[in-house]
C-alpha cells in the first residue's frame, strides 16, 4: 500500500518471485534515469527507511503507522535532504539561471498573453484555493478564483491550478499564452516531459492541451513575480462561492496589480 500510495508501480517491487537484489537494481535504474524528476528518483530510498522505522515502531513500541503517514514523511524527508545536499555547483548554476527575486512581473510580447497561476495548498480534505490572472501589456484581461479539495502534495495542487488556467484560457479563445508559475519543479517537468508516477495523470492532461494552442510556453518565476496569482489563490479560500470569473480587474486585486508597476 505504501509503494502504491507513493505513486510507484508495484508489479515488480511487490512480486515475491523477484529477489531483493533485482528489486534494488530496478530502483537504482530509475534513480539513474535523468528523464525522471529528482524527487521521484530519490524517494524510494527514504520510503525504505520509513518502512523500516515503522516496522520498528510496531515491534518495539506497539505503535502502528498509517501508510499515508509513512508516504508523507518519506516525501518530506526526500525534499529536505535534496534541499540541504545541493552542491555548490548546483547552487551557483541556479543562481545564474534563476530570475532575480527583486524584479517584478514582466508583461509578454505584443502578440501574446501571460497567464500567471498559483495554488494555496492545504493537505487532506481542507479546501485549497487556486487563482490565475491573464495580462496583455500589463492589462488585466480575465482572472479567476476557485476551490478544490486539498491534494497530497504542493505539486499536485499547482498542477490543478495550471490545468484550470489552461482550460479557461482556451475557453475564452486565447491561443497564444505564456503560463507562468512559481513552482520550478512543475515547470521543469512540463518542459522536459519528465516522468513522475504520482503526477503523471496531471502531466499527461497538461501535455494533451498543448496542441490546442497556436503558441504556448511554460515559465518559472519566483513568488515575488507571481504576486497577483498568489493573492488570488489565498482569496479563493475566503470567498463564499466555489469559483468566480472576472472579465476585468476586481477591486480587491487592484492594489496588487498597481504594485507591479510602481
Amino acid at each position: 500500500m505504501i509503494w502504491r500510495a507513493a505513486g510507484f508501480q508495484t508489479f515488480q517491487l511487490c512480486d515475491n518471485g523477484i529477489p531483493p537484489e533485482e528489486k534494488l537494481r530496478i530502483i537504482f535504474q530509475m534513480h539513474n534515469d535523468s528523464r525522471v524528476d529528482r524527487v521521484t528518483r530519490f524517494m524510494p530510498f527514504w520510503l525504505m527507511w520509513r518502512i523500516w522505522k515503522s516496522g520498528n515502531d510496531l515491534v518495539f513500541n506497539h505503535t502502528r503507522t498509517e501508510f499515508q503517514t509513512t508516504v508523507e514523511m518519506a516525501l518530506n524527508d526526500t525534499k529536505e535532504w535534496l534541499d540541504n545536499t545541493m552542491t555548490n555547483e548546483q547552487q551557483n548554476g541556479n543562481r545564474n539561471a534563476a530570475p532575480s527575486r527583486n524584479t517584478k512581473w514582466s508583461p509578454p510580447g505584443r502578440d501574446k498573453l501571460k497567464c500567471n497561476y498559483d495554488a494555496s495548498h492545504h493537505e487532506g480534505n481542507t479546501v485549497s484555493g487556486l487563482g490565475w490572472i491573464r495580462n496583455s501589456q500589463g492589462t488585466v484581461i480575465e482572472c479567476g478564483i476557485g476551490k478544490f479539495q486539498g491534494r497530497m502534495t504542493t505539486e499536485e495542487a499547482e498542477c490543478s491550478a495550471l490545468i484550470w488556467a489552461i482550460q479557461a484560457s482556451y475557453g475564452f479563445g486565447h491561443k497564444k499564452v505564456i503560463f507562468e508559475g512559481d513552482n520550478q519543479t512543475i515547470t521543469r517537468m512540463i518542459n522536459t516531459k519528465s516522468s513522475n508516477p504520482r503526477l503523471q495523470h496531471f502531466l499527461d492532461t497538461i501535455q494533451s492541451w498543448i496542441p490546442s494552442f497556436e503558441s504556448i510556453e511554460f515559465s518559472f518565476k519566483h513568488r515575488e513575480q507571481n504576486g497577483c496569482a498568489d493573492f488570488l489563490a489565498k482569496q479563493a479560500i475566503k470567498e463564499n462561492t466555489q469559483w468566480s470569473l472576472f472579465h476585468s480587474c476586481p477591486y480587491f486585486l487592484s492594489p496588487y496589480v498597481n504594485n507591479d508597476y510602481s
